[in-house]
């Protein structure tokens, strides 16, 4: 439903004259957090334009009794759909998303006909709704209720925000909030997005619960009674269920249907590369080249895909490592220059996500000057980043070149520090390198360095960052 533009300005000069000079909107600018509730604070007019909204809106909660629930479903959809369909903040699209939904309530108002609302049940829908009832930013200790809290509220709405929120803290963890793992009872006249939310949010619970086969099983049986258009940014999660469950046709069939998202193409790879396993090196056939094809092709779609921010969908920093590792030595197998090309592209990936032995090859890359001139200082840097990341060969070169001062500056505490470590990891030779940076500390120089380098192999290396 579109309203004319007639009408739409006649409702600006109805808004404008009965304005007063006060021209904030029906929410605290202080706590804007959408580039379009920032772009509401900044505009008179789109101000008006929500305090008008926000005054129909709460006259009809206080009077609606019957589709008091699809009223409110309604404005949850259309505040997430309002910023999805406005996320660059265009005042043009939130000025027409306004009108429309002023129109829409006014009509509401006269008729009481809910079928103004125009609820679909389609993934859309539930994506905008649940991008409005988990938003950004949210804070844990003040929205998130406890889970023993879950059922004091009589408004529905509510309670599955607190729901779905429980779920999210818990999806992957150990805690387990029993109050909360059943749906909720919903009257018959809900739409349907709403009994869909609920049991994703069950099996989610469920999924976060425990990793024995039951706890799954139940997750599983829960995912399975939502629309399998819905929730498709969590695709990847349902399918990694099913693979837990040894369901493989099942996750195949999920992951397939959404290769446009990353974590999916990368469960796809990973699916490929066991089946190609389990075959053999004897079997050297065309099945399992036509198999590398496959896993070559997701991975890279898995790499290239865009991602949404904190999106579930989008690949964790190690599973982005493993990618682009496989795809940097199936690619350094040939010869052409756009193999070469594709695995200098991959192995940078990898270097970026924490691979060691990729960051070890730029530091050597970029401090022979294989292509251009050579930069010892960022060759250190990419050292550094591997020697951080455990390997002993880097922690000896770090050491190395801070002992003669090069793409550093000249520091034999710290070059002191990265013998230890390299030599507590078994390389010997570090040791006889350790003994020429002891040669220009004091004694208590040679001790802090001792205690900091056995904190640092006894905590893990990421709690000394900056401190070596």
């Amino acid at each position: 439903m579109r309203i004319t533009s007639f009408a739409a300005f006649s409702l600006i000069l109805s808004l404008f004259f009965s304005a007063n000079s006060h021209a904030d909107p029906s929410f605290s600018c202080a706590k804007a957090q959408s580039d379009t509730e920032r772009s509401i604070c900044a505009g008179p007019v789109l101000a008006m334009l929500d305090r008008e909204l926000a005054k129909i809106y709460d006259q009809l909660v206080k009077t609606e009794d019957s589709n008091a629930i699809l009223l409110a479903a309604s404005q949850v959809t259309w505040l997430g759909l309002r910023d999805k369909r406005c996320n660059t903040a265009k005042i043009d699209c939130i000025q027409s998303a306004y009108f429309d939904r002023i129109y829409q309530l006014k009509r509401y108002r006269e008729t009481r006909d809910a079928s103004v609302f125009e609820v679909p049940d389609n993934g859309s829908f539930i994506e905008a709704s649940i991008a409005y009832v988990l938003p950004k930013g949210w804070e844990a200790d003040s929205l998130c209720k406890e889970a023993a809290s879950l059922n004091q509220s009589d408004d529905l709405i509510v309670r599955l925000r607190q729901k779905l929120c429980i779920a999210f803290q818990v999806a992957g963890s150990s805690k387990f909030p029993t109050t909360v793992k059943d749906p909720i009872s919903f009257p018959k006249n809900v739409p349907s997005w709403l009994i869909d939310a609920d049991n994703f949010a069950s099996g989610l619970i469920w999924l976060g619960a425990s990793h024995n086969w039951q706890a799954r099983r139940t997750a599983a049986d829960y995912f399975e009674k939502i629309n399998p258009h819905l929730f498709r940014n969590f695709a990847g999660l349902i399918a990694k269920n099913y693979l837990a469950l040894r369901e493989d046709r099942k996750a195949r069939r999920i992951l397939l249907a959404n290769r446009e998202q990353p974590l999916p193409n990368f469960l796809l790879a990973q699916m490929a590369i066991k089946e190609r396993k389990t075959l053999g090196p004897e079997l050297a056939g065309s099945y399992r080249d036509d198999l590398l094809e496959e896993i070559v092709g997701h991975y890279v779609a898995a790499l290239e895909a865009p991602e949404e921010e904190g999106s579930i969908s989008n690949l964790s920093s190690e599973q982005k490592k493993r990618a682009a590792r496989f795809l940097f030595t199936h690619f350094s197998g040939f010869s052409t220059p756009a193999a070469a090309r594709m695995a200098a592209k991959y192995s940078m990936t990898a270097a970026l996500h924490g691979d060691t032995a990729a960051q070890i090859r730029e530091g050597v890359k970029i401090g022979l000057g294989k292509e251009g001139k050579a930069d010892l200082p960022a060759a250190f840097q990419w050292f550094e980043r591997a020697a951080m990341g455990g390997d002993r060969s880097a922690q000896k070169a770090v050491g190395i070149l801070l002992l003669i001062g090069k793409g550093a500056p000249q520091n034999y505490r710290r070059s002191y520090i990265w013998f230890s470590l390299a030599a507590i990891s078994g390389d010997q030779e570090s040791l006889e390198l350790r003994n020429m940076s002891a040669e220009n500390l004091s004694p208590d120089q040679i001790a802090y360095a001792q205690a900091l380098a056995a904190m640092c192999f006894s905590r893990g290396l990421s709690s000394c960052a900056g401190k070596i």
